[in-house]
């Protein structure tokens, strides 16, 4: 199978199964938030955020490294993951013990604390399964991570209503987040190590190199953690649930709608770490296209959000529809996120990690400070606008770093009309107040926009089947 093709049907694979499970959670997710109050549904969120913070304190960076190493290496793949697994239990009772002291220092009520245990427990195992699904990505076998994934989606809804029945849904939610990992995780690893012992390859060495390669990738994913999560922890310190509730309510459709750039990422990384050491020219080339195809995506997506944001909340969960405004300004965060996730993978592909590291640092330091001065005495419109502040600090400091390292866009006259159907699809959806009208004109818009990719997967998986 030839790279391009690879890359494509990888793709395939990962947009299909990631599609299905985003909306499948995001559905979940929505559900939970029509039927619980304000206040059930912001302790169902702190659950959520813990569970989602020290999993990545868990994992020590090391997703990056399994992907990217045995990219680069496969021959020792069952090597890297059983090594890497072992560390992970290390580091998983270390995430539960913080999990469940940070609940009760940050006095949360009984209920958050009452099921922080179950919550805790879910989020050890799902950082296990998480590092199968990475061995997977690093070999670029997308069928096997995606029937992980959709697997472990369908388990968890499946269990959620049959739990529903007999608890409420925080704790219904709670025991499917623990079961479905813990089996799907049990499952997985019996079908890799069914013919080899796993103690066999278990390596001191290999262990040392794995924590020396994920010591960057360690304080990246702390940071990041501070970074995605500190605007709920700080809302949680000073404001009742509800408020919780509602800024997670946008939030949540925004990041339903990263899913784009961080499912791209899992076939970008092992993909453009090959690349760099064998085809540096043809990786240029590729980043200048994959750039400007994500640049007029996530401006035809913050557009649409930013000026019917309204609409969007009211069709959604109407009792959130008051927070319309904060939700148009978190959309302009889109554009500067699917472009950090490129040039994110592109810098840690080619061994500069450490850019990246800094500017989550210094877009994080900026965050925080201005979430301190200014929080307390403002709405959550302020908390929306920081939020998009600091992903534009990020966004600077790795575009100037991928510009110095060779890699550029180049801009041509059909790139020009994209963006100027892009400016007129927006002046049309601004003077539209009807539904219809709106619903065809993003459709279409959608699909136009779309067809370089649509004719690149047909083409391309047409020329290798004729092969």
């Amino acid at each position: 199978m030839t790279d391009k093709r690879l890359f494509v049907t990888n793709n395939i694979f990962v947009f299909s199964n990631k599609i299905f499970s985003k909306l499948l959670t995001f559905g979940i997710m929505v559900f939970f938030a029509r039927q619980m109050d304000k206040e059930n549904f912001g302790e169902l969120t702190i659950l959520i955020m813990l569970s989602n913070v020290f999993n990545i304190i868990q994992d020590f960076g090391s997703s990056f490294v399994i992907v990217r190493e045995i990219a680069r290496n496969g021959e020792k793949s069952k090597q890297i993951l059983a090594n890497i697994l072992l560390l992970k239990l290390f580091t998983g009772v270390f995430a539960f013990i913080s999990f469940i002291i940070f609940a009760k220092v940050m006095g949360y009520n009984s209920t958050v604390l009452a099921l922080s245990y179950l919550f805790a427990l879910g989020m050890v195992l799902q950082s296990l399964l998480q590092t199968i699904i990475k061995y997977f990505e690093g070999k670029e076998k997308m069928k096997y991570s995606s029937l992980i994934v959709v697997s472990e989606r369908i388990l968890i809804a499946l269990l959620i209503i049959s739990f529903s029945f007999y608890f409420d849904y925080a704790q219904s939610f709670g025991q499917s987040f623990f079961f479905s990992n813990a089996l799907i995780f049990t499952v997985s690893l019996i079908v890799i190590f069914r013919k080899t012992n796993f103690h066999s390859y278990l390596d001191k060495e290999i262990i040392k190199n794995i924590l020396q390669a994920s010591k960057y990738f360690l304080v990246f994913t702390v940071v990041a953690a501070f970074y995605n999560r500190f605007d709920i922890f700080y809302i949680s310190a000073y404001y009742d649930n509800s408020i919780i509730a509602t800024y997670r309510a946008s939030t949540q459709i925004i990041e339903s709608i990263y899913f784009i750039p961080l499912n791209m990422s899992v076939s970008f990384l092992p993909f453009f770490s090959r690349l760099f050491l064998k085809e540096k020219f043809t990786l240029v080339s590729i980043y200048s296209k994959i750039n400007r195809q994500f640049l007029i995506l996530s401006l035809f997506i913050c557009i649409t959000i930013f000026i019917k944001s309204e609409i969007i909340l009211t069709l959604l969960y109407d009792k959130y529809s008051e927070s319309y405004l904060m939700f148009s300004i978190l959309s302009l965060a889109i554009p500067l996120y699917f472009i950090n996730s490129l040039n994110g993978n592109l810098l840690i592909a080619i061994g500069k990690e450490k850019i990246v590291t800094l500017s989550m640092i210094i877009s994080t330091f900026i965050k925080i400070i201005l979430l301190f001065v200014f929080l307390r005495n403002y709405e959550l419109n302020v908390v929306a606008s920081i939020v998009v502040f600091s992903e534009l600090i990020a966004f600077l400091i790795q575009y100037i770093s991928v510009k110095k390292t060779g890699f550029k866009v180049a801009y041509d006259q059909k790139y020009i009309f994209s963006l100027l159907g892009i400016i007129i699809y927006g002046i049309l959806l601004f003077f539209n107040t009807n539904l219809v009208v709106i619903l065809f004109l993003f459709l279409l818009t959608g699909i136009l926009i779309s067809m370089d990719i649509i004719v690149l997967i047909k083409n391309t998986l047409r020329k290798e089947s004729s092969k």
